[in-house]
């Protein structure tokens, strides 16, 4: 999902709004999923851990970004803990 913001204020509202219906509708339609097996679980993480590990590896564009501001752990740190919840207990 994505949507563009030509940087109004005014705006604002209108983009939550979309934003908020954009959500429930993803909620829904996720809800008439199937659960996933643990085996499955384990193998969706183990792919989004090598390519989230991989962000930081190599970098890019917006993970620069993030690297700049707060460092490569401190970034690894909050892609595993908070953006993308791959965080190993």
């Amino acid at each position: 999902m994505t949507a563009y913001k030509g940087g109004k204020p005014a705006a604002d509202p209108d983009l939550q709004k979309m934003l908020t219906e954009s959500i429930k509708i993803y909620v829904a339609h996720a809800k008439k999923l199937p659960a996933l097996s643990d085996r499955e679980r384990a193998d969706k993480l183990a792919i989004t851990v090598e390519y989230t590990d991989g962000l930081i590896e190599k970098g890019g564009i917006s993970t620069d970004v993030f690297k700049d501001q707060l460092g490569d752990e401190e970034t690894k740190r909050f892609f595993d803990n908070i953006f993308f919840g791959t965080a190993r207990k």
